[in-house]
This record gives structure tokens, sequence and C-alpha cells, in this order.
């Protein structure tokens, strides 16, 4: 008996007889499967879909993916795994001399005149092992696809591929992932949001739009309100590059829905309801320290009064200018102690201002004394912006 493994090339091609078999076994288990999925890859890909309203395109995606579910637990009942037998005597019908099961055969006598002919039958035998083609199973694929299915949906295919052209992929993926919200009445979902600036900035409201895609700047602080009338309590959703928190909206009295929320850094903003139904990106505009300088240092008048000339500025206006004074050599009860002195501006918020300040510090309780003085200027949201110091006798 020769050992098959020892003919040479006959393990691959035992090999491929044996794929072709999984794929004869796969055709016949699985193919309302494929054929359900080839249509529905048409139909997306010619736009069908598209064209349809949304309920109508998530129920089509819906009833697919449960069908699908089905013949594909079906077609695992009926699948077959081919034993390594029929791929070996597959491939051996492909000759007439049945090499493969011949040279598994033995002589009924061994005589010296019978063992020369078998060894010769026997190379014969080799011989053809080695020039035996790969079965096609032409005769199996007429018989298990008569109609020529195997040729007909890839042209289907091809063709949706091309008429799709460069959205081919889109339409795919809007096909698999329809607005499943839409079979529970996402359409009728209302939204309107809000932004409200932080107070001290005297800025008004700022109405978002539903569907606008640019990103919209605001100040940092600012409170953003979302209403919804819908069913049930939508999600809002913010993300950012530190966090992403989802929050639930509440009831309101009138039936709505309502939430709020801080924004303090650039913020996406989503609500969900079955589904992304609003999306907005939010860009912070941080605050800035209000910016205070000395442009003349304290000085001593001949009334002894103390002057100086200042200058401040802030992006949304300052609301108090004060000097902080400090003592050269702080008294061992108080190393900490500040006072701090008015400074009258020329408003309620200044931007932008530069005047002269005179201020009788004769009666103050550090007067005579060596003081390190600093001005101070605060803007509506309490923030505070601080000059370089400056030494001089109060």
């Amino acid at each position: 008996m020769v050992e098959l493994n020892k003919i040479k090339g006959l393990k691959p091609k035992l090999r491929v007889t044996r794929t072709h078999l999984y794929v004869l076994a796969s055709i016949r288990a699985f193919w309302p499967f494929i054929l359900l999925i080839s249509l529905f890859a048409a139909i997306a890909l010619f736009g069908v879909l598209d064209g349809t309203s949304a309920d109508m395109a998530a129920g089509t995606t819906l009833l697919f993916l449960l069908a699908s579910a089905l013949l594909v637990w079906r077609g695992a009942q009926r699948f077959e795994h081919p034993p390594e037998l029929l791929a070996r005597n597959s491939l051996d019908r492909s000759s007439e001399l049945r090499p493969i099961s011949s040279l598994t055969d033995r002589p009924v006598e061994a005589t010296p005149d019978g063992q020369i002919l078998w060894t010769a039958h026997t190379l014969r035998l080799k011989e053809a092992a080695e020039r035996l083609p790969v079965p096609w199973f032409a005769s199996v694929w007429r018989t298990l696809d008569p109609y020529y299915l195997r040729a007909a949906l890839p042209a289907l295919l091809f063709a949706g591929f091309v008429f799709a052209g460069t959205d081919a992929p889109g339409r795919l993926l809007r096909a698999l992932t329809p607005d499943y919200g839409a079979l529970l009445g996402a359409e009728d979902v209302r939204i309107e949001a809000w932004i409200t600036p932080p107070q001290h900035t005297r800025r008004a409201p700022l109405f978002l739009q539903v569907g606008d895609l640019d990103k919209v700047r605001v100040p940092a602080g600012s409170e953003v309100t979302v209403r919804a009338q819908a069913r049930s309590a939508p999600r809002l959703i913010l993300r950012s590059a530190e966090m992403r928190r989802q929050l639930r909206f509440e009831a309101t009295p009138d039936g709505a829905y309502e939430i709020k929320a801080n924004i303090t850094e650039d913020t996406d903003l989503s609500v969900n309801w079955w589904g992304e139904r609003a999306v907005w990106g939010i860009l912070a505009s941080p605050d800035n320290l209000p910016v205070a300088e000395f442009v003349e240092v304290p000085t001593t008048t001949t009334n002894d009064e103390t002057a100086f000339a200042w200058k401040i500025s802030d992006d949304y206006g300052v609301t108090r200018l004060e000097l902080a004074l400090r003592l050269v050599e702080p008294h061992p009860a108080a190393p900490d102690e500040e006072r701090r002195v008015s400074i009258e501006l020329p408003g309620v918020l200044v931007k932008e201002g530069q005047e002269d300040a005179v201020l009788d510090m004769t009666r103050h309780a550090w007067a005579g004394l060596n003081v390190e003085a600093r001005l101070v200027a605060t803007d509506g949201s309490g923030s505070e912006g601080h000059s370089a110091p400056h030494e001089f006798t109060l």
C-alpha cells in the first residue's frame, strides 16, 4: 500500500477539493440568506432606501435584520461539514483509474511475477494520481443553481456599485444604520435651545438652530437651556476634552422636558431620543482677568495727598477698582494684613479707562509708614487683576 502523502501535489489538491465542498455545503445551507443580503445591498446601492421615508427605511432594515437572523439560524441547522473521505473520493473520480482508492489495494498473492506487475501497476497509479485535476462540481452547481444566480447576483451588485459611485459606502452605511426612532415617533420630537451668557457680560441670549453645524462661540460660564417636546425624557450628552456627561431631561408643568447645563469649556452637545436628534458645537471663550496698571506711580502732593494715574481694561468691564496696601515691615501679629481703598470709576462697567486719582490718606491707620501698593481691578464675575507693586511712604 502506497502512502498518499508521498504522492507529489496530492495533498494540496485534496485541500482545494475540500474547500470546494465547503462552498457547496455553505451554499446549500445559506442560499436564502445570501439571496436576501444581496437583494438588500442592491436596493441600498440603487438609492431606494434613501428615497423612502425615515420610518419606511427603518422598518425595512429591521425586517431585514430579523429575517437574516432567522435564515442564519436555519442555515446553521442545515449545514453539514463535508468529511475528508468525500473530498478524497471526489478527487479520485476525476480519473477512470480511480488512482487514490486503487493505491490503497494490496495484491492477493505475492509471487515474483505478480510483484513485478504490481510494481508497474503502482507506478502507473502514482503518475495518474499526480495528474488528477481538481473537480469543479459543474453538474452539482447546475442542479443547485439552475437559474445561474451565482452570476446574476454579483452582476447586480457590481451594477449597484457603479450606479452609486463614490456614495456606495455611505448608502450601505445608511441602510444598515437607519433612524429607528422614526418607528417610535421621532419625527414629532420638537427641540429648541438657547444659551444665556453670564450676567456680567451684558450679552443677549443666543438661540441655537437645530441642524446648524457651525460652532457657536460664547463666554465661558454661559448656561445652555434645551427644551424638548417628546413622548419621554430625552438625554443630553456633553462631550469635551476632559469629560463626557449624560444628563436626563426633567419634566415641566406644561408637559415638555427641559434641562440646563453650564458651559465652562469647548463642548459638543447632543440631544438623544432613540438616536441623535440635535447636535451643536460650543466654543467657550475664557473670561480674561482684568488688567490694572500704574501709569504714574503714587507720590505725595504738597497737601499730603496721594496722587497717581491708573489704567484699566477688561473684556466685559471692570466694576470695582481699589488700591491694595500692605506694610513693607508687617506687624508680627498680622503679617498678611491688607487694607484696600476704593477708587472712583467713571462708570458702572469700564471696559477701558485711564484717569488720575488723588486720595486723602492722612487719616489712614498706616499714614507715615512705608507701604507696598497694588491696583486691584475686579470684573463682574468677581475675578481680580493686580498691577505691579510699588513702595512709597503713605
